[in-house]
């Protein structure tokens, strides 16, 4: 099963939910995971946020810009070590704007040079292409993270899911194959309730 997971790498729902996705990867052979750009800050035009919410997606704009650069060099292999390094930095240490994208890269085995690549606004294209299929999967406005699967020809997309604290072992395991259930099931639309807790990360990723 191809698993398409949508992020914005400043976006902590994005990441509690990846590193659950990545558990669960972690324990199977019949997945095949791969990390898709969604910018928080492409999705907000139009919207009035604070400055500092405005700021912060900004920096994940810029992250992706790197993530696009490092897919059209490499393809697909090196980008979730990447977003592991991104988030690490993001969500684990002391770089909530990713100045420090060089040090990512290179936590990620990848050329720092690629840091550049940040001030390029011709990769908005690629990460606005990235996008549109995830809202297509989704059939509307959405946030992150966003998760589309295939299995087949069954194709389904969700928003979410929104988790804090994420599951582990079998519960993450569990609570994936309903996810898959769901989303695959012609006709499901919608199931939700109020989110009452602040994003409660996992502990940071071995090595991160």
């Amino acid at each position: 099963m191809r698993v398409d997971f949508f992020f914005d790498p400043v976006c902590p729902w994005s990441w509690i939910a990846s590193r659950w996705v990545t558990g669960v990867a972690g324990r199977r052979d019949d997945l095949d995971v791969r990390w898709r750009a969604f910018s928080l800050a492409m999705n907000d035009d139009g919207k009035a946020l604070p400055d500092d919410a405005r700021d912060l997606h900004h920096a994940g704009l810029r992250a992706l810009r790197v993530v696009e650069a490092v897919w059209a060099a490499h393809g697909d292999g090196p980008i979730g070590d990447l977003y592991t390094a991104m988030g690490t930095r993001v969500h684990h240490g002391a770089d909530s704007e990713l100045a420090g994208i060089g040090e990512a890269l290179g936590a990620a085995g990848l050329d720092r040079s690629f840091a550049a690549q940040a001030d390029e606004a011709r990769w908005d294209i690629e990460v606005r292409g990235s996008m549109d299929e995830a809202l297509d999967a989704v059939g509307g406005d959405a946030g992150t993270p966003i998760i589309v699967l295939a299995d087949g020809d069954r194709v389904g997309g969700v928003f979410g899911p929104v988790l804090s604290p994420a599951p582990t072992g079998a519960d993450a395991d569990r609570l994936f194959d309903a996810v898959v259930t769901a989303a695959l099931t012609p006709g499901f639309h919608e199931l939700s309730r109020t989110r009452d807790t602040a994003p409660e990360l996992p502990p940071p990723p071995v090595g991160g």
